[in-house]
């Protein structure tokens, strides 16, 4: 279980549990819990590219002025090696989604991305246990 906690916070219980005595300095850096967090940042098409994969990506609208929106988009080194037929010969690195009318189709609207977060555990349980 991930535990978090708030700097100022974290600094006064550890001086208290040192002021106390009872504990080292060792013991008490050992026992606060780290963040399982990293910082997550927008990265930028033009700057960076990232690897094959899933991520939330921030797309310019085609409307005029241009507006913004986020969605969901997959990302290749090769999309032709995603599906032959909707993409026959677009060997060439690319963003995709999949539209069960029309298929794959590529993106050229992204701006920024990040990577997804993970899912929450158990994340469907509750739809599975209805099912059945």
């Amino acid at each position: 279980m991930m535990e978090f906690i708030e700097k100022g916070k974290a600094i006064e219980e550890m001086l208290r549990r040192y002021w106390d005595g009872k504990e080292t300095l060792r013991e008490i850096m050992q026992s606060i819990p780290a963040a399982d967090v990293r910082p997550v940042k927008w990265k930028s098409v033009r700057e960076y590219t990232p690897e094959p994969g899933r991520y939330l990506t921030c797309r310019r609208s085609m409307t005029t002025p241009p507006s913004y929106y986020c969605s969901i988009l997959s990302y290749t080194d090769n999309l032709e090696s995603v599906d032959a037929y909707d993409f026959e010969g677009e060997r060439i690195p690319g963003w995709f989604e999949y539209d069960s009318e029309y298929g794959h189709y590529s993106c050229d609207n992204v701006e920024w991305y990040m990577p997804l977060p993970p899912m929450p555990p158990n994340c469907g349980a509750e739809m599975e246990e209805e099912q059945t």
